[in-house]
């Protein structure tokens, strides 16, 4: 009978991992977990791989951990072209805009739709922020020109419409 920590104690050597994951198959029991340590020292309790090893503790497998740890997600990154520039609003309205216009495009999934909401939200946000920034450099243009006015009239106060609030100043 087959220790369940890969130690055949008939023979009194000790099994690799490969054949104590074979061995407990055959005797009906499910796969043995990964027999490498952990961070903390505790046993790795990742489903193996053909080797016995899971992905992490598999030592054929290291250059490839290697390479992997080194790319991190530039493959998943999205890349296309240049970076984009943003420096006005209307930027930031059309990089949102593109961004929902790739999420329409997925599967209708729970975390598609979450994405979505959160697009949606920010969108919302810069076109409020436009908006005030608009509002706010017509109010500016009419307050400089109000003030060359009275500086090159010599006038006293006097009331400005605002065309784009539909009042006066």
């Amino acid at each position: 009978m087959h220790e369940p920590d890969g130690a055949d104690n008939s023979q009194g050597t000790a099994m690799s991992p490969r054949k104590a994951t074979q061995a407990a198959a055959r005797d009906g029991k499910t796969r043995l977990p990964c027999p490498g340590p952990t961070t903390s020292g505790k046993s790795c309790r990742a489903n193996p791989r053909a080797s016995g090893y899971c992905w992490r503790h598999d030592p054929a497998l290291l250059a490839k951990r290697k390479a992997a740890e080194r790319n991190g997600g530039r493959r998943r990154a999205y890349v296309k072209g240049a970076s984009p520039q943003v420096r006005t609003i209307e930027d930031v309205r059309a990089g949102l805009c593109d961004v929902i216009g790739r999420l329409q495009a997925q599967d209708n999934t729970v975390a598609v739709a979450r994405a979505l909401i959160a697009a949606y939200g920010e969108l919302r946000s810069t076109l409020e922020v436009g908006e005030l920034e608009r509002r706010l450099a017509a109010l500016e243009q009419l307050v400089g020109q109000s003030q060359s006015r009275r500086w090159s009239l010599g006038a006293g106060r006097r009331a400005l419409p605002i065309p784009a609030l539909g009042g006066a100043l």
